[in-house]
């Protein structure tokens, strides 16, 4: 704890820096207007570069254009390293307060600031810049303070995200503030992908507080431009349409570090299309929340209501999701589901670490037509190329013919997805023809699933191919007015 104590501090000053640019500004405004009282502005220009050579911050560029008892102005700032640049700043005060370090507006216009992805990663030059500076040690007699009293600034900037493929996106922000000595308000507007989301935060000199985003998306397909800038390819299309979403951001600071946050998702009549399929959800609404040290672990939970694919429908499911990056776990509540004839519910329950998952699958039931079978369970273990599973049902009363399932199988996800399947079923045959309409027959039998059984999807569709074997011992039935009696059947089937 105490090695790590003067290291916390330097991060503190790092960070309260990038909030008091404002007010470092103004502190300058006070020793460039002390001197134009003089009529000097060369020599204001000059008591300016002392102080930021002082700091580190040689070599910033910029302009005195008007120095006078009620207002200032400096144009053409920029930064090394094209950090950012300002094309004016003007701020009003009397000379009275301005001796207190009160300043009554600052006003900044045409910032630039740019956000790099480079092909090593992300760099933001200002903040490396900021990082360099020379911070001038805190009094621990003192109590933090921002310095300065400034009850109406206001900026208006572009961040440049600047992508070494893609090229240039502009990315309006408009941003007020109010500074006190103990405290600083912000609220601001950044308009991106067509909407303008809003930003509103309150913080202390330690930046203890909170931040509050509210977004809005009338378009949910403009997420492709901001997936491509940020090398996120989606897994799948949002298509174009009439979809809205509304997400809410909230995160708590501590001493500059994040010690809770919330994000809240809702949208209406999403569309998405994977492999030339279209999928539709009528709401969604998705939270994820933190309350770990450094946002480490989370819980994801969400409700989903008429989601729609492959002619199935879902009318409402709901999932929850504990983890981190290393480890976590996932559970799916029994959702119903239809397709055709063919409905029921489905749940699960999986457990991931590092890059494997394991856990079931569960049909609690599951009907087709009038035929109703419960607890049907699949077990699955794998990682993102291979899912190995294993399917176990059993009915003693052997109801529909079946009286035990156990199968295996393999899903490779990686290019065209495919599963292979084999195991066998124990049959009775007194049910199995019951149930298809052939009266007399008796008997047992196995159904063996033979290797080489699988299902592929491909941009065709769905294809399959099967190898069946029946084999059958004291059975007994008739077809029409032939009898039939045999001790060993055996039938094997493939197509």
């Amino acid at each position: 704890m105490t090695t790590n104590a003067p290291n916390q501090r330097r991060s503190g000053r790092r960070a309260r820096i990038l909030l008091l640019s404002a007010a470092g500004v103004l502190v300058l405004f006070l020793l460039a207007t002390g001197s134009a009282m003089l009529g000097r502005r060369a020599i204001a220009r000059r008591v300016l570069e002392t102080q930021l050579r002082a700091i580190g911050a040689e070599g910033v560029g910029f302009h005195l254009k008007q120095l006078g008892p009620g207002e200032s102005r400096i144009t053409e700032v920029s930064l090394p390293d094209d950090a950012a640049r300002i094309a004016r700043i003007e701020a009003s005060y009397s000379l009275p307060k301005l001796a207190r370090f009160q300043i009554q507006q600052v006003t900044a216009e045409g910032i630039e600031i740019p956000v790099l992805r480079e092909a090593q990663g992300w760099r933001v030059p200002l903040l490396e810049w900021i990082n360099q500076l020379r911070l001038p040690p805190a009094n621990p007699d003192q109590p933090p303070s921002f310095a300065v009293t400034l009850p109406d600034a206001r900026a208006d900037a572009v961040i440049r995200l600047v992508h070494y493929r893609l090229g240039e996106w502009r990315l309006p922000v408009q941003v007020s503030a109010a500074i006190l000595p103990d405290r600083i308000t912000l609220s601001g507007a950044l308009e991106v992908l067509g909407n303008t989301q809003s930003l509103a935060a309150t913080l202390d000199p330690e930046l203890t507080g909170e931040i509050l985003c509210t977004g809005r998306l009338a378009d949910l397909s403009a997420l492709h431009t901001l997936c491509r800038f940020a090398d996120l390819p989606l897994p799948v299309e949002l298509v174009p349409g009439e979809t809205e979403a509304q997400i809410t951001v909230t995160v708590a600071l501590a001493k500059g570090k994040p010690v809770s946050a919330t994000v809240e998702l809702a949208l209406q009549g999403a569309r998405l299309r994977w492999r030339d399929a279209e999928f539709a959800v009528g709401s969604m609404q998705i939270s994820l929340h933190s309350t770990s040290p450094g946002l480490a672990d989370w819980r994801l939970e969400g409700t989903v209501s008429g989601l729609g694919g492959y002619g199935a429908a879902v009318s409402k499911m709901h999932f929850v999701a504990d983890g981190n990056e290393r480890e976590g776990t996932f559970r799916l509540d029994p959702a119903e589901f239809r397709q055709g004839s063919l409905a029921g519910a489905l749940a699960s329950e999986m457990a991931w670490n590092n890059q494997r998952v394991a856990g079931t699958v569960s049909l609690p039931r599951i009907q087709y037509g009038d035929r109703v079978a419960e607890d049907v369970q699949l077990k699955v273990s794998g990682d993102q190329q291979t899912i190995d599973c294993s399917l176990q049902w059993q009915d003693e009363a052997a109801r529909y013919g079946l009286r035990s399932v156990n199968l295996t199988g393999q899903a490779l996800l990686a290019g065209d997805p495919q599963v292979t399947v084999t195991g066998q079923a124990a049959l009775t045959i007194d049910n199995l023809a019951s149930c298809l309409g052939l009266a007399g027959w008796t008997g047992e039998g196995t159904l063996q699933i033979l290797p080489g059984t699988m299902l592929r999807l491909g941009d065709q569709g769905l294809a399959w191919q099967a190898g069946l074997a029946v084999s059958c011992s004291d059975v007994a039935g008739k077809v029409a007015d032939l009898a039939f009696t045999g001790n060993d059947l055996q039938v094997d089937v493939t197509g």
